[in-house]
């Protein structure tokens, strides 16, 4: 169903680069909730698509030699009269974060993805999936003591598969501890805005 291929794109928010200035950990649990607006919308069985709403976890572990391990999900969703959308997105990744100075880290991953959508209409479902791999780069830096700012570059191998750019900003609520992040993404054909809370360990 060539309908499947724009929601599997859109599916596609990728992991939160997660670049951390070197005195804090990588090793932390992170919640998300957020939208995704596609450019045009989709119509499917006289139901009108604009977005999706998206939910998501995200879990890092941070070795001692300072190598980082990530994965988590992403699931969109939406329904109309006649249909419904479904779109869920998985990946673990590896990164090595490296310190510019004391308030810029550099930070590298690769890894795997895996992006699944159905649409359902008048309960008759098709299904797509894609794998394969990704690679990113992102940069954070400290506004002030408690707030902090980011933005990254990634590319999956996906079929059809555009760049992601990606904007962070964070308050930390306690130092090193416990975070909320406001976050926009966008690819050539739709823009995410996501909202997260992050423990730290």
């Amino acid at each position: 169903m060539d309908v499947l291929k724009p929601i599997l794109a859109a599916s596609i928010g990728l992991f939160s680069v997660t670049a951390s200035a070197s005195n804090f950990s990588y090793t932390f649990l992170q919640g998300n909730l957020g939208t995704v607006e596609f450019d045009d919308s989709i119509v499917i069985a006289n139901d009108k698509y604009d977005g999706l709403g998206t939910f998501g976890a995200v879990g890092s572990y941070q070795s001692e030699e300072g190598v980082t391990l990530e994965a988590g999900f992403t699931r969109g969703f939406n329904d109309g009269d006649n249909s419904e959308i479904n779109a869920t997105e998985a990946f673990i990744a590896g990164g090595f974060p490296i310190a510019l100075n004391n308030s810029i880290d550099l930070y590298p991953q690769v890894g795997l993805v895996r992006s699944e959508a159905e649409v359902c209409i008048n309960s008759t479902c098709a299904d797509e999936s894609d794998s394969g791999g990704v690679a990113a780069i992102g940069a954070r830096a400290w506004v002030t003591s408690r707030v902090e700012a980011g933005a990254s570059l990634a590319q999956t191998t996906l079929d059809d598969a555009d760049p992601v750019t990606r904007f962070v900003i964070g308050w930390w609520l306690s130092p090193e501890e416990a975070r909320l992040s406001l976050a926009a993404a966008a690819q050539e054909d739709q823009t995410s805005f996501t909202g997260g809370f992050r423990l730290q360990f």
